[in-house]
């Protein structure tokens, strides 16, 4: 459960505390309990954290699926301009064969990757200044239209047959993800 306070640890017995949720879930529920002892809390309605959108719990190193018609991607990072990490998200259909992939790296000026399309891009807006980010990622396969939201502000809105350079991108971003 994703549940989150400010509070500082110990409280005494029937504290009421505010709580949210981490990073990319929604609380449902009360977001007001009360301590009863060190172990437990009350409550009116119980605090559950839900996933924001189509979130997908990517697991390093693991294959995770995303269906780009079943909603649009979310990805949750820590990272900061400048630590030279990056996230980079293939998709594979149903023949494991490459069916695109996006990629964001935190480089002094962080860029972003269309896979098959042109090379790394600057992103065209500053990215928020918070550590924690919730990246949106959609791509319509219709209308090859393929968007990155960062903390809910769109910095990339493009059609990729509008701007990738080469023939190739058409072979893997036409290709059904599952």
């Amino acid at each position: 459960n994703k549940i989150i306070t400010d509070t500082t640890f110990p409280v005494a017995k029937g504290t009421v505390l505010t709580v949210t949720c981490d990073f990319g879930y929604l609380l449902s529920g009360s977001n007001e309990v009360t301590c009863d002892n060190t172990n437990s809390y009350s409550y009116t309605s119980e605090p559950t954290c839900v996933p924001q959108g189509n979130l997908v719990d990517v697991t390093r190193g693991q294959h995770d699926p995303w269906d780009p018609n079943s909603g649009d991607l979310i990805i949750t990072t820590d990272s900061m301009a400048g630590s030279d990490e990056m996230v980079l998200v293939w998709f594979r259909n149903e023949n494991n064969e490459w069916a695109g992939a996006v990629g964001i790296y935190f480089s002094s000026t962080p860029k972003y990757l269309i896979g098959y399309c042109p090379p790394w891009l600057i992103f065209p807006a500053n990215l928020p200044s918070t550590v924690n980010k919730m990246w949106r990622i959609s791509y319509n396969q219709q209308t090859q239209n393929f968007k990155i939201y960062c903390n809910g502000v769109l910095l990339v809105d493009i059609t990729l047959s509008d701007v990738c350079t080469n023939s190739i991108w058409r072979t893997y971003w036409e290709r059904d993800v599952t």
